[in-house]
């Protein structure tokens, strides 16, 4: 932002994106989209907009095509600036054969040699994504949402409290940066298409908005460069015209005051901003630091602290393995040895797609929950099979508790989970341990 505007917007910019509660949340976790935000961040650095001193075809070119091969969504918030590239640029056969096509051919061909040396066949994983994804549409299958989803949920969630700044930095920005709002609504759009929506998935939009949220606490430079922009040409009087250089030049006819001028712009005044400006900051770091050490540090802990309480219970021993673990939860609810670290032997319900067609196709998952007493007794036919600890969510108590008291399980820990417990998520997680010689523990901790 500090190459296309000035280093006061570039910090509001910064500023912006550093307290946003999404950043935070999303960032710290091991997901392909927070790769691909960062890529498609960098990228930015580099694409052509006007004024910019740091345009690079072929560096922003690569970032956009590594993304593209660490996610093939990634290609989608660029498809109107590479149209936008491509339509502005003077030397259009140049910058197809000497910068883009050079550059998707020699990633696409890593990308290629890679899954190649993986999958121990050639495979085109990103026609295998865009195939499950949006021909057959079977990420429906793990849920799916309204078409409006991302615009009346998704979109104002990620965005938090910078939602009204987003909205006047919209009003206040320069004509050269609209084709980065552009980009937010087509990619929102195209997401809205599908059926399996996630707030993930627009995480790689969150950049283009917070250069929007910044221009909003802008600076008097900024507002000039509004000003030249949206105007060209500000009548303050009937005598007295202002240009405003972007390199920092302007001439002025006449004396009219600056303030005047200034009147003329749209959104809030300078001196209102001013006034504003400290408690607007202080909103933003409060409301989005609360909401970040909330859902990183509270917000459905439960599933991470009893993977470290797994751990802990991990034998010593010559074989971890007699020791065994079934995760009762809906899939992927836990992580797995990457938290453990221990050979323990561990299972959890399954929840694979159905790729055969099936009409009425159940997982494992839901063949539990339809009668999880009954799917436990028929698993479990035989004592010598019982594994030594049942993980599950709080809600199945009750339903489970004819097993839990014929296989002599005691509940050892509970760990809280989430204040706001829906479906087959509870409140908190249990953990139940098998103990042969020691009284069962009917209603205590």
């Amino acid at each position: 932002m500090k190459q296309v505007g000035n280093q006061q917007v570039a910090r509001w910019v910064f500023f912006c994106q550093l307290c946003s509660w999404f950043t935070w949340y999303c960032c710290t976790r091991t997901l392909t989209n927070t790769m691909e935000t960062a890529l498609t961040a960098i990228a930015l650095f580099y694409y052509p907009l006007e004024g910019s001193r740091s345009m690079n075809s072929v560096k922003y070119s690569l970032l956009v095509a590594l993304a593209c091969i660490v996610r093939p969504t990634a290609l989608i918030p660029w498809v109107p600036l590479l149209f936008r590239h491509f339509y502005r640029e003077q030397r259009k056969l140049c910058l197809v054969l000497h910068h883009l096509l050079p550059v998707g051919f020699i990633t696409f061909s890593l990308s290629l040699i890679i899954d190649r040396i993986f999958f121990g066949q050639w495979t085109l994983v990103q026609f295998n994504f865009l195939k499950f994804n949006v021909l057959q549409n079977l990420g429906t299958f793990y849920g799916s949402h309204p078409w409006h989803w991302y615009f009346s949920q998704g979109f104002p969630v990620v965005l938090g409290t910078h939602l009204p700044f987003f909205i006047h930095g919209c009003f206040l920005a320069p004509r050269r940066l609209h084709i980065l709002l552009l980009t937010v609504l087509w990619t929102l759009l195209v997401y809205s298409m599908l059926g399996h929506k996630e707030f993930r998935f627009i995480y790689p939009v969150l950049p283009f908005c917070m250069v929007f949220c910044g221009p909003g606490n802008r600076s008097k430079v900024g507002l000039w460069s509004y000003a030249y922009e949206n105007y060209t040409i500000l009548r303050a009087t009937k005598k007295t015209y202002v240009w405003w250089d972007l390199t920092g030049y302007n001439q002025t006819c006449g004396a009219a005051p600056y303030k005047k001028i200034m009147d003329l712009s749209p959104g809030y005044s300078l001196a209102h901003l001013k006034a504003w400006r400290k408690a607007a900051v202080s909103f933003l770091l409060l409301s989005n630091v609360l909401l970040a050490l909330y859902t990183g540090l509270v917000h459905q802990r439960g599933t991470l602290d009893v993977m470290n309480h797994i751990q802990q219970a991990c034998p010593r021993g010559p074989d971890p393995a007699s020791v065994s673990v079934l995760i009762m939860m809906p899939c992927h609810s836990t992580p797995y040895y990457s938290h453990v670290h221990c050979p323990l032997s561990m299972r959890f319900l399954q929840c694979p797609p159905d790729l055969t067609g099936k009409t009425q196709y159940l997982d494992e998952a839901d063949m539990f929950y339809l009668n999880p007493l009954s799917w436990l007794q028929q698993e479990f036919r035989s004592n010598a099979s019982l594994p030594t600890y049942l993980v599950t969510f709080s809600v199945l108590e009750k339903e489970i508790y004819a097993f839990l008291t014929s296989g002599s399980y005691e509940r050892t820990a509970i760990f809280f989970h989430t204040h706001w417990p829906e479906g087959r998520i509870g409140s908190h997680v249990h953990v139940y341990e098998r103990r042969l010689t020691s009284r069962v523990n009917t209603g205590g901790n």
